[in-house]
């Protein structure tokens, strides 16, 4: 449409040159300049798409940075730094609200400058924040979506009173859930979650619930959902927004319950919700509870294609899905095979943990070689699963379901003993050491919740078939819901497969125990699997030797060596890997090369190895299309494994650092002098150890008291030591 005057103008002028009647009294040469524009523009009428032709006339720029007085500088030539900063100041201020982002930039810049805000005290910083939001008053929402703004306005979120954030939260009311799937704007939004107190967050989290499921499946605004829902919502607001998720029927109930007064007709009216839910879940209509199940099944394969794995409510449902779906055996193992190959990615919260042992426990019904690659996709993960807060239950579940031992031994033993120096010290990791000596021991385990929850006493075939057959299926039976706790998960007897693994287990832990007694029985969490060690090798009859050997090195390193222990040099700190830049062209057409080159056997014998290099394929056999398909699918295996390798690399990373930390904690001032100047009997903890043994274990007794009497190993003034020092309690007892 804007060739059609530009053409009326032309044909215009064309008439009136030919009749040589000239309307306007311009000079010559001005008439022969708009010629030459005339036939320009007519060449761009007949080629809108041609490029123009360059142009002989020169060009006449003012601001070409050229003085009056004559300078070096020419018309075409390169401008000075300061005409270039101008000229690129001026082009920052014609962008929208560019003036105000220049100053916004030029402040922010300035104080850090002067002195870093987060070292400045309260006021200095509060008075910062007044300023900055003094310019951006009233233009907030212009501007959050700009990178370089979005930044500042953080920045003022992060040392702004609530008074403030409250100010900035209020101009972007109304405009939460928008903002969450812009590519800058939500950080903003995550920053207000996270600076914000009750009244901001109760601003924000209700706007983000009826847009709940449309955000969680959204790349940008799926960690902000799940930091809102997962991490700062009480509980209350989680069952309101986990029921919306999965029961759309019962939104307008819930959102009644959620938002009525705290009197008790409504906590009647949210316990009758909860409720409702569990016994869909549960018990309820087999109707609903299938939509609701298939609703979630839907959500998860999208959840897998989109990579949001790692967030807490897609393991939330998750969990829910995997264990109320026992009763259908294809779906269950279609989700189960998915997650095996994003094994590591569904463990950051609970529910993605009580998910995998659902999964572990459904493992007996799965093809063998599905249920082993389940195991091997954790090899190398077994340590930083064991020190992990929650991630540690998987680890004692497989060591309970699995039936082959020789590959238990071989993924998670062999690995546990190669670590004892880094277990035996941790919180989690000494738990699983434990898990393995004295499993589902209520000395240790009462108090956790998750562990009774999970770590039910394993059920063979065998235990299942002795009790009363089910009644016969019929359409509506079939889909109940089945309770896992209540299946066979497991083939081989329990006891013994414990024993077996015990076998294997316990002579590495007895030579580290040996070796380091001192160390460990001075450690609070370490003491604790030495007593329960020696209580397993006293109860079995073959082990008789081995327990000797192991009361021999505690009598010595008490009574005999009576030395503080050797204090370890602290490591240097661990350096964290780099991942490599993967240069990597996606698109759309992966998926569709891929059975491109599995529908074509022509193509067979050219599909690229993963892993092969680009140089090596010979892609001139094929035509175009498929080539760069082929070459684009073997830069998506390539970027995988490059993915696979740097997560290795930073699990060792972890264990390294986990190592470095608990040398670090080991080796503070009041813990480091007491190791350095006490014995065993002399040591606060040491001593109790002492006692403890010497009250649960006669068998100690005897080497005890051989050593004590022994005045060629003890001497009068070692007997006064003993007795002048806490070492007196222990041979009271």
């Amino acid at each position: 449409y804007k060739l059609i005057p530009v053409m009326s103008q032309l044909s215009g002028n064309k008439r009136r040159l030919s009749k040589g009647k000239l309307t306007s009294k311009r000079p010559f040469k001005k008439l022969k300049t708009q010629r030459a524009t005339n036939d320009e523009q007519r060449q761009k009428a007949k080629h809108p798409f041609q490029k123009p032709k360059a142009s002989t006339t020169p060009l006449i720029n003012p601001n070409d940075g050229s003085s009056k007085d004559g300078g070096d500088q020419g018309t075409h030539g390169p401008l000075s730094k300061k005409d270039a900063r101008e000229r690129k100041r001026d082009r920052k201020s014609k962008r929208t609200h560019g003036q105000l982002r220049i100053e916004l930039n030029f402040m922010s810049t300035a104080v850090q400058h002067q002195v870093k805000l987060s070292k400045a005290s309260k006021k200095e910083q509060q008075a910062f924040v007044d300023k900055l939001l003094s310019k951006i008053k009233g233009n907030i929402l212009s501007i959050v979506s700009k990178l370089d703004s979005t930044r500042n306005i953080q920045t003022a979120i992060k040392y702004g009173s609530q008074s403030q954030i409250m100010s900035v939260a209020e101009e972007l009311k109304g405009h939460f859930a928008e903002l969450c799937q812009d590519r800058y704007a939500h950080r903003t939004v995550r920053a207000l979650l996270e600076y914000g107190r009750k009244a901001v967050r109760q601003l924000v989290i209700p706007e983000l619930m009826p847009a709940l499921n449309k955000l969680v499946l959204h790349r940008l605004g799926s960690s902000v959902v799940d930091y809102a829902i997962m991490v700062v919502a009480d509980e209350s607001t989680k069952r309101h927004a986990f029921r919306c998720f999965i029961a759309p029927k019962l939104n307008l109930l819930s959102t009644a319950a959620a938002a009525g007064d705290d009197d008790d007709d409504d906590d009647g009216k949210k316990e009758q919700t909860e409720t409702t839910v569990q016994q869909i879940l549960g018990e309820g209509a087999n109707a609903q509870r299938d939509d609701i199940l298939r609703n979630m099944h839907k959500f998860l394969l999208s959840g897998f294609e989109k990579d949001i794995m790692s967030t807490g409510i897609f393991q939330t449902v998750l969990s829910h899905y995997v264990h109320h779906m026992w009763h259908r055996p294809k779906q269950m193992a279609e989700i189960v095979e998915m997650m095996i190959e994003h094994i590591m990615q569904v463990q950051n919260v609970p529910e993605g943990v009580m998910a995998l042992v659902d999964a572990i426990n459904y493992s007996m019904h799965l093809k063998p070689k599905l249920r082993k690659s389940m195991l091997k996709n954790l090899a190398p993960f077994i340590i930083n699963m064991c020190c992990d807060k929650h991630s540690y239950l998987v680890v004692m579940r497989m060591l309970d379901i699995y039936d082959d031992t020789v590959l238990l031994h071989k993924i998670i033993v062999q690995r546990l003993c190669e670590h004892l120096h880094l277990l035996l010290y941790h919180d989690f990791g000494r738990l699983v050491l434990l898990h393995l000596l004295c499993p589902r021991n209520a000395k240790y385990f009462a108090k956790n919740k998750l562990y009774q929850a999970l770590m039910v006493a394993p059920i063979t075939v065998h235990d299942q078939q002795k009790q009363p057959p089910p009644p016969p299926k019929d359409d509506e039976s079939r889909s109940r819901f089945v309770d896992p706790v209540q299946q066979a998960n497991c083939k081989k007897d329990f006891a013994l497969k414990h024993a077996e693994l015990l076998k294997k287990f316990l002579p590495s832990l007895l030579e580290y125990c040996c070796a380091n007694i001192k160390k460990i029985l001075c450690h609070d969490l370490a003491g604790t699997v030495v007593i329960e060690l020696l209580r397993v090798l006293l109860s079995e009859e073959t082990m008789a030797a081995n327990a000797e050997k192991l009361m021999r090195c505690i009598v010595d390193a008490s009574l005999v060596d009576t030395s503080a222990r050797e204090i370890s040099p602290t490591p240097p700190e661990p350096q964290a890997p780099t991942k490599p830049k993967a240069v990597v062209e996606m698109n759309n057409v992966v998926g569709d090369s891929v059975k491109m080159v599995h529908g074509k056997q022509s193509l067979s014998k050219a599909e690229p190895a993963p892993g092969t290099s680009l140089n090596n394929i010979d892609v001139s056999t094929m035509d175009a299309a498929t080539a760069k398909n082929i070459v684009k699918l073997q830069q998506f295996q390539a970027m995988k494994q490059s993915d696979a390798q740097f997560m290795q690399l930073n699990a060792k990373y972890e264990v390294e650092l986990i190592n470095y930390q608990l040398l670090e904690r080991r080796h503070r001032p009041q813990i480091k002098n007491e190791d350095e100047k006490h014995g065993m009997m002399e040591h606060g903890l040491g001593h109790r150890r002492l006692r403890k043994m010497v009250e649960e274990f006669d068998a100690i007794h005897p080497y005890f008291v051989r050593v004590l009497l022994d005045e060629s190993i003890v001497t009068p003034q070692q007997w006064m030591y003993f007795l002048s020092a806490k070492g007196v309690y222990v041979v009271w007892e």
